[in-house]
């Protein structure tokens, strides 16, 4: 039925012509064969760019359609007629074909049949000739092995012709039900009714007024939406401008061009969100090294822990509790400035003493503003007031977005903040995070391609990590750790070197301890 809208939407696409439209010749060529929607291509072809927008055409006429219309199913009635005749002949050579091998399947049968009964004789036989050995088989022996091949191949041969009889009656039954439905359609046609294509037509031309419709409605929205505010007279970019706008986002016609449009508004937004990045990280910078110096800066985290050992209990609840520190070597200030500040503030300020690690999976150990709860289904009461008013208070809870240097990935035993945006949790990784941890690798977040800011590295206590992985956790929670891990006090490290108080400021014999090597990154850990 692909040709029947089609060819009578070519018709009237040449009186579309004859009105004067400028683009219906190539939609009546393309619309051939189109089916019953060719109607409606036909109409759309009115409203191309180089006509009046938002006009409405005239109906194609019939007139030359029905004669084409016409003499195609006569010839669609003939061909399938002449294919039904092919294959009524080829199920009567099929039939013809079937009586033979059921005729040599009887003969074979009778011929094993029809076979004497052996007979037993003392005496000695008659010796036979060999041609009559070779015609005549023994009485009673089973048929030889060429016979009952002949056979086989003869069932094998009639099971096809039966599958070939039932496939051909199959498609002579269709081709018998679409000429009875052409013989219709042809009967329509010679009584002029064309009742069912009028309304499939009217239908699509009520689809696309109401598609006209509502593309107008969102043209009128855009250009509402997109008017330049007035400013007293003074217009960005000289007298006339905004007017110069509205009118060439009126004239706009194509998606290309309203594609255009949007993506010059985007860029202009993302040239004033770089200027914004690149001052929040230079105040960033500018504060951190008034506070704390150049650095490098380093910090450090005493915690308190249940420890193993060897020759200690073996329930966790008889570890004896102990205290190590961990020491943080913080990224170049220059690379990281909004995280660098932002995390030696919170340490400055005393945000983190009495905060927990809650986390110990796999690959981060993770902390935050949480409190232990061991009456609590889930261990911990998480942020809790007590604690996170304090981060939300002195506006230090937060990253304003996602900083990140490619210099500085989420390598083992370094520090991020987690979250979008990030903070003020922030974990350790335990392996090589920077591919899951970088750009593109949190896909769940709405900006998927950003990730997480990398700021330190832990230069000294990477064995007390090793030591917390013995600490029970419950993986169906998320491997919240069940056993309290606190941070027991955060201290920003000054002085020489910038790693503690000189040694006269705590009396005699005590050293600092050596500073190591960073190579213009992190120091390895120790």
């Amino acid at each position: 039925y692909g040709g029947y809208g089609g060819m009578g939407v070519a018709s009237g696409a040449d009186d579309y012509n004859r009105s004067g439209s400028g683009s219906s010749t190539a939609s009546g060529r393309s619309s051939t064969g189109g089916g019953y929607g060719g109607g409606g291509v036909g109409m759309s072809s009115a409203y191309g760019r180089n006509s009046k927008p938002l006009s409405r055409q005239p109906p194609p006429s019939t007139g030359g359609g029905f004669l084409i219309m016409f003499a195609f199913f006569s010839i669609m009635i003939l061909c399938l007629g002449g294919a039904t005749y092919h294959y009524q002949r080829a199920i009567v050579r099929v039939d013809h074909e079937m009586m033979v091998i059921e005729s040599r399947l009887a003969s074979q049968r009778r011929r094993l049949n029809n076979r004497p009964p052996p007979v037993e004789d003392k005496d000695e036989p008659e010796e036979e000739t060999e041609d009559e050995q070779d015609d005549e088989p023994d009485a009673g022996s089973p048929p030889d092995e060429d016979t009952m091949k002949i056979i086989r191949d003869l069932e094998v041969k009639k099971k096809d012709l039966q599958r070939s009889i039932g496939q051909w009656a199959s498609r002579v039954a269709k081709l018998e039900k679409d000429v009875k439905s052409n013989q219709r359609e042809v009967e329509k046609l010679e009584k002029g009714d064309l009742s069912d294509y009028t309304a499939q037509i009217e239908k699509l031309r009520s689809d696309i007024d109401a598609e006209v419709a509502k593309a107008s409605a969102y043209k009128e929205e855009f250009v509402s939406a997109h008017k330049p505010v007035e400013q007293g007279g003074i217009i960005p970019g000289g007298p006339g401008q905004a007017i110069v706008v509205k009118r060439e986002i009126e004239k706009m016609e194509s998606l290309d061009e309203y594609e255009e449009y949007v993506q010059m508004r985007e860029d202009a937004l993302w040239d004033k969100i770089d200027a914004l990045v690149e001052s929040m990280s230079a105040e960033s910078r500018r504060e951190a090294l008034e506070w704390f110096g150049p650095g490098p800066h380093h910090v450090q985290l005493e915690i308190e822990y249940p420890r193993w050992s060897e020759d200690g209990p073996s329930e966790p609840d008889d570890w004896p509790r102990v205290r190590g520190v961990l020491e943080i070597e913080l990224a170049p200030i220059q690379a990281m400035p909004i995280a660098v500040n932002l995390f030696l503030q919170q340490v400055h300020h005393k945000l983190w003493d009495g905060c927990v690690f809650v986390i110990n999976a796999m690959h981060i150990l993770q902390a935050g503003p949480h409190r232990f709860a061991p009456d609590n289904d889930g261990y911990y009461d998480a942020n809790i007031p007590e604690l996170m008013d304090r981060f939300v208070d002195g506006k230090l809870d937060k990253m304003p977005f996602q900083e990140y240097s490619k210099d500085f990935p989420h390598e083992q035993y370094t520090l991020g903040f987690a979250g979008r945006p990030g903070g003020p949790d922030f974990y350790v990784n335990k392996i090589d995070n920077s591919v899951n941890h970088g750009p593109g690798g949190q896909g769940h977040h709405d900006l998927h391609v950003e990730a997480d800011p990398s700021f330190g590295r832990i230069v000294r206590g990477v064995e007390i990590i090793q030591e917390l992985n013995r600490i029970p956790t419950d993986g169906a929670r998320g491997h919240l750790l069940k056993y309290p891990v606190v941070i027991v006090e955060a201290r920003v490290m000054a002085g020489p070197r910038g790693r503690g108080p000189p040694p006269e400021a705590e009396g005699e014999g005590v050293k600092d301890p050596p500073v190591p090597e960073t190579n213009g990154r992190f120091a390895s850990p120790t």
